[in-house]
């Protein structure tokens, strides 16, 4: 669970970065991040959404990648 979760924050830090956005802290699983400070940025909110629908989508593709088999004879999936 640990490795989940390590990868999930990960992957969640990085595209809070690649929109400028600012790290506050990590709750939990969760994380507070923010726009427009400590700089002002003039599409703060399109920033801000660019990144939570990015969030979204890579959410979904590591869902999807861990649904996978492991190998291809396995039939657990």
């Amino acid at each position: 669970m640990i490795t989940l979760l390590e990868s999930h924050l990960k992957e969640m830090t990085e595209t809070i970065f690649v929109h400028e956005g600012t790290l506050d802290k990590f709750l939990g699983d969760g994380i507070m991040a923010f726009w427009g400070a400590p700089e002002p940025q003039e599409k703060q909110a399109d920033m801000a959404i660019a990144a939570a629908l990015e969030m979204l989508e890579r959410v979904e593709t590591a869902n999807d990648e861990r649904k996978r088999p492991a190998c291809p004879s396995c039939r657990c999936a």
